[in-house]
């Protein structure tokens, strides 16, 4: 909305110890979508399943696996799309076997002793299964199920762990995670078979308390260091620790951008220091340096959202027709003609040269009223005659309407692609040389016409059959 009403937008964000403040101004400086963003990171479910070696994996299978395996909606297929990504038959067996396990499983929740078969299952039946499959321990530690009786036995001892103020932020004993585990599971248990299928919410105690507990007792069958329940939170909501400070100082930037931006605008690609208004600022911790300066550049010429030029148009959107704006459009920008242009709006394709049937209909009928955006691309997209993108913004008349259509404020310049530059014919190759003379073919039914042009200046006409080589090339003679 910023880059299409031009209006400038100061980005700040802190994350810890870090933090960040830049000005975003249209058609100035790069904006979000300038750069890709990275991929989120994924991990081979077989290593989530089977073989994790970090304790990321083990709260990722906590979160994403077992909570909805148990509390969740059931979704058979997906389980099977998930096990296919494995080459190991026989893994993939013992997957889908131990998926169906826990969907019968599942339909015991909320009955007494529920927990205890959960906890039994998934850290002593489950890792003996794994456990005959030698293959997977070749160049592994083993996994050590858990002595599920006498973790059960020592639990039940034990005082709510939760209670205790610190207890998030120290890691926990195996007997008090084993408490933490059977209490979540209980009540996570109790809500599905009251209110139905559950969804994670890292808000949410039981279920945070459930991911944690999870996460740490797989931990310990694999020999992974384990994590407080902090840190868990922190890695499962992918949160980031709020600094007081940080906000502060990435707050005071922001100001100075502001005054920045009313006092005349960003200069761009700076590169003195000591005479430049702030540009982009970035707060480090580094030895003798706290504010970091970047350089803004220009907009890439390839980004999707800087790339599209913006206009807006009045128009009366019950009387005038997609025809008339078009035409109205080509009128000012003779790069988008009505021939030779697509019109989008959102998902739905409104006219393309080959889909006319819509320029007779009204704004209106096409459910294109004021405040909505028209997209108008290239029909054709060909190298040489690609045009940039036009957003057109609909507004109301300022009249009684009519089908007129005014573009308000600017025209902005649209720039096309330039055509690539000409390629010279080669010389031929191969053959006498020609010293001077001329060869010329004509390409038609009639036999081939060689004129040749002699260093005297005699001119002659042969006639020729055309003779094609064995590699497809024809050949005068």
């Amino acid at each position: 909305m910023c880059i299409a009403g031009k209006v400038p937008l100061i980005d700040a964000g802190t994350a810890g110890y870090s933090g960040q403040s830049t000005i975003i101004q249209p058609g100035v400086t790069e904006c979000y979508d300038c750069h890709p963003k990275p991929t989120p990171k994924t991990f081979p479910v077989c290593t989530i399943r089977s073989t994790p070696s970090a304790p990321i994996h083990c709260i990722v299978w906590a979160k994403n696996f077992m909570f909805p395996q148990l509390f969740g909606e059931d979704e058979d297929e997906g389980d099977a799309n998930q096990v296919n990504d494995t080459t190991n038959a026989k893994q993939v067996q013992e997957l889908a076997r131990e998926a169906q396990a826990l969907r019968e499983l599942k339909q015991s929740a909320g009955l007494p002793g529920f927990a205890e078969r959960v906890f039994a299952k998934i850290y002593r039946h489950d890792i003996e299964r794994l456990l005959a499959m030698e293959s997977l321990w070749q160049m592994r530690q083993k996994p050590v199920p858990l002595d599920v009786d006498a973790l059960i036995a020592a639990a039940s001892g034990l005082h709510d762990p939760l209670a205790d103020e610190t207890a998030h932020r120290r890691v926990m004993t195996l007997e008090e995670t084993t408490k933490v585990f059977l209490q979540s599971t209980a009540t996570l248990a109790k809500r599905y078979a009251a209110s139905g299928p559950q969804s994670f919410d890292k808000d949410d105690d039981a279920a945070m308390a459930f991911v944690s507990a999870a996460a740490n007792l797989r931990c310990h069958v694999y020999h992974i260091a384990l994590k407080t329940f902090f840190e868990i939170k922190s890695m499962a909501g992918n949160i980031v620790p709020i600094v007081a400070t940080t906000n502060g100082v990435i707050a005071g930037l922001m100001v100075l951008h502001a005054l920045q931006v009313f006092d005349g605008g960003v200069m761009v690609a700076t590169t003195d220091p000591l005479t430049a208004p702030p540009a982009a600022q970035h707060l480090v911790s580094r030895p003798n340096q706290v504010l970091a300066r970047d350089k803004l550049f220009p907009p890439v010429s390839s980004c999707a959202v800087c790339a599209r030029a913006y206009v807006q148009v009045a128009v009366d959107a019950a009387s005038t027709t997609l025809g008339d704006l078009l035409e109205a459009i080509a009128d000012s920008f003779p790069y988008l003609p009505v021939d030779n242009v697509t019109v989008l709006e959102g998902a739905r394709m409104l006219y393309d040269p080959d889909f006319d049937d819509n320029l007779g209909r009204t704004l209106a009928d096409l459910n294109v009223p004021a405040h909505h955006a028209l997209l108008l691309v290239d029909a054709y997209d060909q190298d040489d005659q690609l045009v940039q993108p036009l957003s057109v913004y609909i507004q109301k008349p300022a009249g009684k309407g009519g089908k007129g259509v005014e573009i308000l404020g600017d025209v902005p310049k649209l720039w096309t692609k330039p055509a690539p530059p000409k390629v010279q014919d080669a010389p031929m190759a191969g053959g006498d040389e020609t010293d001077g003379e001329v060869v010329m073919a004509v390409d038609d039914d009639d036999e081939d016409i060689i004129m040749t042009e002699s260093s005297a200046g005699n001119s002659t006409a042969t006639a020729s059959k055309p003779v094609e080589d064995a590699d497809g090339a024809i050949v005068l003679d």
